[in-house]
């Protein structure tokens, strides 16, 4: 398929490892093409004004709060806000949902789904890994996990890009360690922009 009978596709997150995930999920889809990557809000502004993408993969929580007036603004013909609206619940189906979140049922996303659509897991999903070979074998639907298995070329990839200072840590916020408890209830939420870090001070006592 060429390049110009593909879907154009940015990636918009401000997690690289979720980017990492997208790209090659999209390599390994025939009918799209990954055009650019942003990790923040005026990177996506400017790619999308000149790369005009057919569709954004977008963190909803990417730095800088992106309203949906602002991202129709610049070219999105459909935004949905998840505060606002439950996308399984419309009339609108998908040929790909990439989970990142996975805080729903299988059948909810299954539903969402175009009739030959396709459904990834990023985080464990217990659903999408047990049920979703028997799903995908009975049927027209695709469910699966997404895995990545790290190796050691990988590994020092990544070690000369952080020693180069071209990947940095993404923090959203830091707790004292007797905040454990808030800590894991922000997280828990699923809207954290970054790493929660707990930090520990040492104990002068011996």
């Amino acid at each position: 398929m060429s390049q110009e009978a593909k879907t154009r596709v940015i990636v918009a997150d401000s997690d690289p490892r979720v980017r990492s995930a997208l790209r090659i999920l999209l390599l390994e889809e025939p009918g799209l093409a990954l055009v650019g990557e942003t990790s923040d809000l005026p990177g996506l502004v400017t790619q999308v004004r000149q790369l005009k993408p057919d569709l954004v993969l977008l963190d909803w929580e990417l730095p800088g709060r992106p309203a949906a007036a602002m991202l129709r603004s610049i070219g999105a013909d459909h935004v949905i806000d998840y505060t606002q609206e439950d996308f399984t619940q419309n009339e609108q189906r998908y040929d790909l949902i990439f989970d990142v979140v996975a805080n729903r049922s299988v059948s909810e996303y299954m539903r969402a789904l175009s009739p030959k659509g396709n459904y990834v897991a990023v985080p464990f999903s217990a659903g999408a890994l047990f049920l979703g070979p028997l799903i995908s074998m009975i049927g027209s639907k695709k469910v699966g996990q997404f895995s990545h298995k790290p190796n050691q070329e990988d590994l020092v990839f990544m070690k000369e890009l952080i020693e180069a200072g071209k990947v940095k840590s993404v923090i959203d916020r830091r707790y004292p360690l007797s905040e454990v408890p808030e800590a894991l209830r922000y997280y828990g939420e699923g809207h954290a922009r970054g790493k929660v870090v707990i930090t520990v001070v040492p104990s002068d006592k011996t």
